[in-house]
């Protein structure tokens, strides 16, 4: 098992509720969805009142709701009033429909999730909680859902392991709370017979008694996450935390950082399989998001370097024959030299999918080589708020800041690539020289006042 980390740059918290209800209704395209996601999970996360955590919880469920293609709402939409009637076999055809038009909406996935659950579908309904996580490692109602599935199939202590999970992103949230209690409970009397069995309701009740008291006596001081503690056993899960640093002009840089627990360890030899067979987008997004895990967790240069290269193949990947084409024909332009054409291509990719990271990836390489750094930038905000490990633009983010002279924005980006591969040497590489330089240059500022 390993974890790995997701960073993604989130604003100071402790806005007002009405300023960020404001910028819910306001929503009209995905990535600024992701953003605001990100900063209310923020909130949430810096232990709010009760209400105020009330408040963004409702805000943030809002949000992930929200998508920007109307074929997509309209099958949410639908979904919905199907759980509502509880008609869940229909629910589950709606959502499903929804992950196929957009594989990368973490809320289709964990409707689609909750649907199987109420149709006593665990096994699919984790499948399902699991692709949620993989797009939206903080979605605590994804955690939760994971621990009851996971509940449900007498497997305790992963789902303590689930719930705990929950707490670390919404750490108001008493239900998690209990919800841990009971399974690690249950984990012991499993694990001691069927003898306690009879008895677990009572034990059950003063458990959650006594978790209820707790609460009530310490409040918003007790910190549930960190009072759980960590486990052994290697479960999928996140947790949230927050490193901050003071940027050149003075204003706070907040960084939420969302770890993910998957276990690792596949052979080189069925990762390239998973790679070759790939059939779908669906499958672009499953398969890299497998190969970054190997990737963080890869114990040679050899073997990172691999898998670094199997993850380049996935994420060129696009079902769509047209799709190809504009990446490929752009590619070679790029090669010879003839950024203009290539541009025109990678614009092209972009059109027929602008959910396809690779296609604003190519576009940001471009946009670098020719020197249109801020256009270069915002592709690559692209590419991340799509596939936020994506280590090739996190460096190439580190690229442009070095270009830019903007040390400090270089050696964190360099960091922030680093995070997922980390045995890459040019990167490594690439921090080391942006430090020496910003140092130097701070030295020089020094003297110079001097």
């Amino acid at each position: 098992a390993h974890l790995t980390q997701c960073l993604q740059p989130t604003k100071e918290v402790g806005k007002p509720i009405e300023e960020l209800c404001g910028a819910a209704e306001e929503l009209d395209s995905n990535m600024q969805r992701d953003i605001l996601a990100v900063q209310l999970l923020s909130e949430l996360s810096a232990f709010p009142s009760f209400e105020r955590s009330a408040a963004l919880q409702k805000l943030i469920r809002k949000t992930w709701l929200f998508h920007e293609d109307g074929a997509v709402a309209e099958a949410m939409r639908k979904g919905a009033e199907a759980m509502a009637a509880e008609s869940y076999a229909e629910s589950e055809l709606h959502f499903a429909s929804a992950t196929r038009l957009d594989p990368s909406y973490a809320e289709a996935w964990k409707k689609l999730a909750s649907a199987q659950y109420q149709q006593v579908k665990f096994e699919c309904s984790i499948d399902n909680l699991e692709k949620a996580l993989a797009v939206e490692p903080a979605h605590f109602g994804a955690l939760s859902g994971m621990g009851l599935s996971l509940m449900s199939l007498k497997r305790y202590r992963e789902a303590a392991n689930a719930f705990r999970s929950t707490s670390g992103v919404h750490p108001m949230a008493p239900g998690p709370v209990l919800n841990w209690a009971l399974a690690m409970f249950q984990q012991v009397a499993f694990g001691v017979g069927e003898v306690l069995i009879p008895f677990l309701p009572q034990w059950g009740a003063l458990i959650v008694t006594g978790m209820i008291l707790l609460d009530v006596a310490m409040g918003p001081k007790l910190d549930w996450a960190s009072a759980l503690g960590a486990s052994e056993v290697p479960v999928l899960s996140a947790r949230a935390q927050e490193v901050r640093r003071t940027l050149p002009d003075g204003s706070i840089e907040v960084r939420t950082t969302m770890r993910r627990l998957t276990r690792t360890g596949e052979s080189l030899g069925e990762l390239r399989r998973l790679v070759e067979q790939m059939g779908t987008n669906e499958d672009r997004v499953d398969i890299s998001a497998r190969l970054l895990d190997e990737l963080a967790s890869a114990d040679t240069p050899e073997r990172a370097r691999t898998i670094a290269g199997l993850t380049w193949d996935a994420w060129f990947f696009h079902e769509d024959e047209d799709v190809r084409d504009a990446l490929r024909i752009g590619g070679d332009f790029m090669d010879e030299g003839d950024l203009q054409r290539a541009e025109g291509y990678f614009s092209k990719a972009v059109l027929l999918d602008p959910k396809f990271p690779e296609a604003w990836n190519r576009l940001a390489t471009v946009h670098y080589l020719m020197q249109s750094y801020d256009a270069s930038l915002s592709d690559i905000d692209h590419v991340l708020a799509l596939e936020p490990r994506h280590f090739g633009a996190l460096s190439g983010r580190g690229s442009v800041y070095m270009d830019l002279r903007q040390y400090d924005q270089a050696a964190a980006a360099f960091q922030d690539s680093q995070e997922v591969y980390p045995l890459s040497k040019s990167t490594a590489e690439g921090k080391k020289f942006a430090e020496d330089l910003q140092a130097e240059t701070g030295a020089r500022m020094a003297q110079d006042k001097a």
